[in-house]
């Protein structure tokens, strides 16, 4: 695997700009990468660099080739895989990385962060899915029991006003002066309002 990767890092430095066009932090990088072509560091170097110029598909494709090498801080690969997935529009490979960074070790920030860019895409019951599993390991969170019912609020379920509701009045028992207490009494005012406006239609 290693001689692989390094066979496809000399292919993309062949590619790459040479000399006076390398500007000096990638003329430092690349010089490292023939010091250290065994090792995953210098690959993801080069990734966040070409990440900060915008390149996403050399910053994918060095990516690539530090994914098959072993990595010291595997939290940092992690967050700057996540970074060019999302950047370069690549959703579902970023998900794909979080849930598979998941099964190495279990984070509420990792997980949070698979909420968002699942609901992002659309996946609504994945994304309540993530949320529910943090809220369930940390019941007394009163962040995440507001941030849970604006989720609710957001997700245009049928029965999401009701949910939503819950989870304020939860948020308030727990908390009457909590620091979201007023955005929370306002949320539930605007939803009884809401479904008040509502029950004639219904009729």
């Amino acid at each position: 695997m290693i001689r692989c990767a390094v066979l496809v890092a000399g292919l993309l430095s062949a590619c790459a700009p040479k000399g006076p066009q390398r500007p000096p932090d990638l003329e430092a990088a690349y010089a490292r990468l023939q010091r250290e072509p065994g090792r995953a560091e210098p690959y993801l170097e080069l990734a966040r660099l070409y990440l900060r110029r915008g390149d996403y598909l050399r910053a994918r494709q060095y990516l690539a080739v530090a994914d098959q090498l072993p990595v010291r801080d595997a939290r940092a690969a992690f967050r700057l895989a996540v970074t060019i997935a999302v950047r370069s529009e690549q959703y579902d490979e970023a998900i794909a990385r979080c849930r598979r960074q998941l099964e190495h070790e279990e984070s509420t920030d990792i997980r949070l962060l698979m909420a968002s860019l699942l609901e992002a895409t659309g996946r609504w019951s994945e994304a309540e899915r993530e949320r529910r599993l943090v809220l369930q390991a940390r019941p007394q969170d009163l962040h995440q029991i507001i941030e849970m019912a604006r989720f609710y609020q957001r997700s245009g379920q049928p029965d999401a006003n009701e949910r939503a509701a819950a989870l304020y009045r939860r948020y308030l028992e727990l908390a009457p002066q909590g620091d979201e207490a007023p955005q929370a009494r306002a949320a539930l005012s605007a939803i009884s309002l809401s479904e008040a406006a509502r029950q004639p239609e219904e009729r």
